[in-house]
């Protein structure tokens, strides 16, 4: 086969609509977005979540300070090393003094 032989394809070019003459206005929620506006809904919501955070950090504060409370009770003391006995002097064996 020769390539003249092959028919070249044609590039394929997407058609691009005219620009309309006036752009269409946003949709409403797009509005909505752009201003930053919430809802009395968005706004509950998040007040409930942020009561729901403390509530579980409160909570998670109380079972570490439960767990150590149980650790330090569960764990028997360490004994307190007994203090040398006091050595004598050299005076204190010949006098017999204690």
């Amino acid at each position: 086969m020769e390539p003249s032989e092959n028919p070249s394809p044609e590039p394929v070019t997407d058609p691009v609509p005219p620009p309309s003459p006036t752009p269409a206005a946003p949709p409403p929620a797009a509005a909505v977005v752009a201003k930053g506006t919430r809802t009395e809904r968005e706004v509950e919501l998040e007040t409930e979540l942020s009561k729901e955070r403390e509530t579980r950090k409160a909570r998670e504060i109380r079972l570490s300070e439960l767990e150590d409370e149980n650790h330090r009770l569960k764990t028997p003391p360490t004994p307190q090393p007994a203090p040398p006995p006091k050595s004598k002097g050299m005076w204190d064996e010949f006098f017999g003094e204690d």
